[in-house]
């Protein structure tokens, strides 16, 4: 609302109608923020059990009785939730391959489901790759469970298949109240874990087997570490140690996929990704787009032939090096060079300090997830113009 208002949506004597003032706003600062903007555009509160809200001192006693109200509601509903938890029954919706009964809250199995369950959780632990699987149920015309907008559900993805694959509930035990929610000062909500103790277990029939479902989690966790670690850096002997000669940002090293150009039968042209994937080295800034680079991507193999020639050359003749050292210099001193990268080098230690210091509040609990990002974004970006400098 606050947005339509400063866009111009809404003009100067219009009215904003709520049934009461809690459906207006829930928190305080948030009814207090939209009541300024209100004002400023000439706009006023009515409410159909409580009539016009005109003064801020009315506007206030009803906001905070408002604002007690729904928290009263709040902590009723959680009560309700975690007594409906501790007797064993589902509190939400009940997860693939379960559904609650409607007589006594409890889960119950779902036979066409739980069959989908067993099959997806048998095929990943035999090796069958996430994609296959996938492809499979898609192609059986099995569908994901349904909801409101989707009744039918839809085609499956890769995250309704991990979404399957680490749900607890499918060997017997699920939990309730494992995370909270709660407002930073920007009245902004986030989520926190509760400890492992504060967790309520709720018993559910047994679908797969606690020994397939540990080896299936043993896979997932190889999968992400693999991923995590997909660049070998000790096959990129100069990952780190080059600069790019436009911009000055790192040149770090990559595995790019090749493709081979093949004629086709009707005479089109079509590329086609070989298996093996080659070796180079990238512009950390250039491949972003944020600057024009000469050269963003270059060949491992021939960079390092090039680099190996020279230093080959140096350590055959030493007094190579002495007189480029000398060289680089004298020129350091005659244009103030040394001076610059000084200065940056500084600016550079400066921003680090500032990024340790950001790190340091937000772990103590002073900024919030999205004071983090911002302040971080604006940290990265001076940190990229000084490296290109």
């Amino acid at each position: 609302m606050v947005e339509g208002i400063e866009s111009g949506k809404y003009k100067e004597g219009d009215v904003v109608v709520a049934w009461r003032l809690d459906r207006f706003s829930r928190r305080e600062t948030t009814g207090y923020r939209l009541k300024d903007a209100l004002d400023q555009a000439g706009m006023e509160i009515h409410s159909i059990t409580q009539g016009a809200i005109t003064g801020r001192l009315m506007f206030g006693m009803w906001l905070l009785m408002a604002a007690q109200e729904s928290e009263d509601k709040s902590v009723r509903a959680r009560m309700g939730a975690r007594a409906r938890a501790k007797n064993g029954k589902i509190v939400f919706k009940a997860r693939y391959g379960y559904r609650m009964s409607h007589k006594t809250g409890l889960p119950l199995v779902h036979t066409q489901e739980a069959e989908v369950v067993k099959r997806i959780f048998r095929e990943y632990v035999d090796g069958v790759q996430p994609s296959d699987i996938i492809d499979g149920l898609n192609g059986d015309g099995i569908r994901t469970q349904g909801n409101e907008l989707i009744p039918d559900g839809k085609l499956w993805a890769y995250i309704d298949l991990n979404r399957v694959l680490k749900t607890t509930e499918y060997y017997g035990v699920g939990y309730y109240g494992k995370r909270r929610y709660k407002y930073d000062t920007n009245d902004q909500q986030h989520t926190v874990w509760r400890d492992r103790e504060d967790w309520i277990e709720i018993a559910f029939p047994v679908l797969v087997d606690k020994v397939i479902w540990d080896a299936a989690q043993r896979i997932q966790k190889k999968k992400v570490h693999l991923k995590l670690n997909r660049t070998d850096f000790s096959k990129f002997p100069l990952h780190g140690l080059l600069w790019c000669g436009t911009c000055g940002a790192r040149f770090l090293a990559h595995r790019a996929t090749r493709s081979k150009r093949v004629r086709m039968e009707d005479g089109s042209i079509s590329y086609v990704k070989k298996d093996q994937k080659q070796r180079v080295y990238r512009c950390r800034i250039g491949c972003r787009g944020k600057s024009d680079c000469f050269r963003k991507v270059v060949s491992a193999s021939k960079l390092e032939a090039t680099i190996w020639g020279e230093v080959r050359k140096i350590l055959e003749h030493p007094l190579i090096l002495t007189d480029l050292i000398a060289e680089r210099r004298r020129q350091y001193e005659e244009t103030g060079s040394h001076i610059d990268i000084d200065a940056q080098r500084r600016n550079l230690e400066l921003v680090d300090d500032e990024r340790q210091r950001l790190m340091t509040m937000f772990q103590k609990g002073y900024l919030s997830d999205q004071d983090l990002d911002i302040r971080m974004r604006g940290i990265n970006e001076r940190r990229e113009m000084f490296e290109s400098e």
